[in-house]
């Protein structure tokens, strides 16, 4: 324990990698995380989300306190459920990604949550166009699970499953939401296509390229999980 402490403090106050800081106070936080396997072994909706808050009680303080610290330095990331996140506007962190991540914390999710987190340090390392990647395997991932495919692959497999599940009633589509579904339907496939690294691009992925991806794939997340 007292090499660990030393190790910790050597990296925090001396490492110039602010990847591999990151990642340690990452793995500090994911310690503080007490009994998640419990609701693992409930399929009760309600016990299991009980169980979830009790898991996350340590973390959540704790994430608080350095999210608090964060801000007063002027760190660009914030701490969630999920892991670290680039901090955002208020509205997008609190509205969307906190939320979010957080019913994204049931173990139904956890596929979604591995890919998630994948992405954000995938953006946070500057791997832009690979983090555009994780964003699109993140929506197919998703709707696996929602319309029980999940671990199946293929050419046109997401655009398969968009209708599925609009089909099958399980995204909440109406004669209003229909369009913007679609829309965000192409543009992720689009982005993929033209940005990610599952094909060869044209151009290189920015900054704003992979933000912009990661926040229409949260809106959305969002959208079908108040279903």
């Amino acid at each position: 324990m007292k090499a660990a402490i030393t190790d910790f403090q050597h990296i925090f106050l001396r490492e110039k990698s602010d990847a591999m800081v990151f990642r340690m106070l990452s793995k500090f936080a994911e310690s503080h995380i007490d009994g998640y396997y419990r609701a693992t072994e409930t399929q009760d909706d309600v016990e299991r989300k009980k169980l979830i808050d009790q898991a996350f009680n340590k973390f959540d303080r704790l994430a608080n306190c350095l999210n608090h610290i964060f801000e007063q330095f002027a760190v660009n990331q914030l701490v969630t459920r999920n892991g670290f996140v680039p901090r955002q506007d208020d509205k997008i962190t609190g509205e969307v990604y906190i939320p979010t991540l957080s019913i994204l914390a049931d173990p139904k999710w956890k596929s979604v949550s591995t890919d998630l987190a994948l992405m954000f340090e995938d953006y946070r390392e500057e791997n832009y166009a690979e983090a555009i990647t994780k964003a699109h395997r993140a929506v197919q991932r998703f709707l696996q699970v929602l319309v029980g495919e999940e671990g199946k692959s293929g050419k046109g497999e997401v655009g398969k499953l968009f209708q599925k599940a609009k089909e099958d009633g399980i995204i909440p589509v109406n004669r209003f939401t229909e369009s913007l579904v679609n829309v965000i339907q192409g543009f992720i496939t689009s982005e993929r296509a033209t940005n990610s690294t599952a094909k060869p691009t044209t151009k290189e992925a920015t900054a704003s390229d992979a933000l912009l991806m990661m926040n229409v794939v949260m809106v959305f997340l969002q959208y079908c999980l108040q279903k």
